[in-house]
């Protein structure tokens, strides 16, 4: 595993890991490679040229880029890189897919030391999913990591960014603080979650019950309506081709969405939706 330096959101991803990275794969599970999501991914990858070259930014454990990995086996040569702020997720991802030849990095993505990592117009597939682009701390930060994203990104590449949706966190959450509770299948295990909304940024304060043990994690979601996105994304040179309800697909129905992706070529790309 490799190390680059640190910066403001490599921060918040350390504190963040550190305080998850016993329980993430308990809450969140493995991506079945036979699932939906799995599928669209696996489709994405092989629409791309060869040699590919796949990145995740905010890999985490790996349970994303590990099941890609898997799925595209036997399909031709994949390059797989994955970065994280977090060394304690990383290792995870590191035990837990001993069987794939990942590239795991920690460094903060918004840096512009990545184009040391990925060399610039090599990427075929970039993906920042499962909301990890929201987690970067300002507008800022997330225009630098689509800086980055425009950069690796080959003529052909397509990146994928899926990040939490605004109008079903106002929706659902609303300016009030709110909780509620997640059961889980095994028993005495769930999630409650502490929520509030407040100058854009919602904040969830997560606590995983397992029997007698429990786990608090804080986590802080930068809200981006996919207006504010798509100028972001235009402003590093990159056209949005497709806007749905998640990195599997399906539509995109507004504060009804608990998500939403967005799929992005560069400028000079003949890629369509």
């Amino acid at each position: 595993m490799t190390t680059v330096a640190a910066g403001t959101a490599k921060s918040v991803s350390e504190q963040y890991g550190s305080a998850i990275a016993g329980v993430y794969d308990d809450i969140y599970g493995e991506l079945d490679i036979e699932s939906p999501e799995a599928a669209a991914l696996r489709g994405l990858a092989l629409m791309t040229e060869e040699p590919r070259v796949i990145v995740e930014l905010g890999v985490g454990t790996g349970r994303v880029l590990g099941a890609l990995g898997r799925a595209v086996a036997g399909t031709g040569a994949a390059r797989l890189i994955g970065i994280d702020g977090s060394a304690d997720l990383l290792s995870r991802a590191a035990e837990r897919y001993s069987d794939l030849d990942l590239e795991l990095v920690e460094a903060d993505f918004s840096d512009p030391g990545l184009t040391e990592i990925v060399a610039p117009g090599s990427a075929s597939l970039v993906l920042c999913v499962c909301a990890s682009f929201s987690m970067l701390p300002d507008r800022s930060a997330q225009a630098a990591t689509l800086q980055n994203i425009a950069a690796m990104l080959g003529r052909s590449g397509v990146a994928v960014i899926e990040t939490h949706s605004p109008a079903f966190v106002h929706e659902v959450i609303g300016a009030a603080p709110t909780s509620m509770f997640v059961p889980y299948a095994r028993h005495e295990s769930g999630l409650v979650c502490f929520s509030s909304v407040e100058s854009g940024i919602w904040t969830m304060r997560q606590v995983w019950i397992d029997g007698a043990e429990s786990t608090t994690v804080l986590e802080q979601s930068l809200l981006t309506p996919p207006e504010a996105l798509t100028e972001l994304a235009a402003a590093a040179g990159l056209r949005v081709v497709a806007l749905t309800a998640s990195f599997a697909g399906g539509e995109y129905l507004g504060s009804a969405s608990p998500l939403f992706a967005m799929t992005l070529v560069p400028e000079r790309s003949d890629v369509d939706a």
